[in-house]
């Protein structure tokens, strides 16, 4: 059926349609699920990038804050222990 619209669409300009050849409608939608499947996996890849990203900005803030918390912690506690 395919080779016909071909034969058709060479020696005619109006060629029967496309759904009329059902491999066609099957393999434009299996090739549109596909890209779909692959513009999901994309936008999820994104975006785990993006919030690792902004898990490790963060966690090196957090980590800052924490070891200036702690050098304060020590500098009171030898304050402490120096009037003990």
């Amino acid at each position: 059926m395919a080779h016909d619209q071909v034969m058709l669409a060479v020696i005619d300009t109006n060629p029967p349609p496309f759904h009329a050849e059902p491999c066609i409608v099957e393999w434009v939608n299996c090739h549109a699920q596909t890209l779909c499947l692959d513009a999901k996996w994309d936008a999820t890849q994104c975006m785990v990038n993006e919030a690792q990203a902004a898990f490790n900005a963060q966690l090196t803030i957090s980590t800052c804050a924490l070891e200036a918390n702690l050098e304060k912690i020590r500098e009171h506690h030898n304050v402490q222990l120096a009037k003990a």
